[in-house]
């Protein structure tokens, strides 16, 4: 059976193994995790980085973060995303 998180499952991991209770990351450091680059709309559209209901959601991007106990929080501008439980 594939993992509901398929090519994001190293960022979940990654998420699983930090102990604060936030986690900043520049868009850079997500995609060295990850080993590829983010898609265009990661950088530019908040809503990619949506906490979606783990039930519901389609996203395999954000069942990652989730399923680690984190809510994602962009900033475009910055290109940061902080990771908090």
């Amino acid at each position: 059976m594939a993992s509901p998180i398929g090519k994001y499952a190293p960022l979940h991991t990654y998420l699983v193994g930090q102990t604060a209770k936030a986690v900043v990351l520049s868009f850079y450091s997500v995609e060295q995790i990850l080993g590829f680059k983010l898609p265009l709309s990661a950088r530019h559209r908040r809503e990619w980085w949506g906490n979606e209901n783990q039930a519901t959601t389609r996203h395999t991007h954000s069942l990652a973060w989730a399923l680690a106990g984190r809510k994602a929080n962009p900033n475009l501008g910055c290109g940061t995303v902080t990771f908090s439980n």
